[in-house]
């Protein structure tokens, strides 16, 4: 495993992806020609956190003090260009997101999904312990 997360290059640019480990800050959004930056993800409180832990589990955590914080599953895949996010539904059943790495390095996370039209990018910046 170890030697797949240190053999990785994503489009011909070094991705660091040990330092995906930590917790992230989604700073913006970019969907369907619609861009949220960070003020406005604050303002409407969806500038969520997401803490990736070495042990290949993952939290969301809201800024909505009444979310519940849950524990979920991530690996990369085999090529090491994507992610696989492993979630569970209101009704316990578990699903599969998987997400483009655009970047990685230990300041920027930026993930996509879809194509073209239809492509939503997530940027994330990295939060000091």
């Amino acid at each position: 495993m170890l030697y797949l997360l240190s053999s990785i290059s994503f489009f011909g640019q070094q991705n660091d992806p040990e330092a995906l480990v930590g917790k992230w800050e989604l700073v913006e959004i970019d969907m369907h020609r619609l861009r949220l930056g960070e003020e406005a993800l604050k303002a409407k409180k969806q500038n969520v956190v997401m803490e990736f832990k070495a042990d290949q589990t993952y939290s969301i955590i809201s800024p909505l003090r009444q979310a519940k914080v849950k524990t979920n599953q991530w690996k990369l895949t085999e090529e090491g260009k994507k992610i696989v996010l492993t979630s569970e539904d209101s009704f316990g059943k578990k699903y599969d997101q998987v997400f483009v790495i655009e970047q990685l390095n230990k300041e920027l996370l930026v993930l996509s999904v879809g194509e073209e039209v239809d492509k939503e990018v997530y940027t994330y910046k990295a939060l000091k312990n």
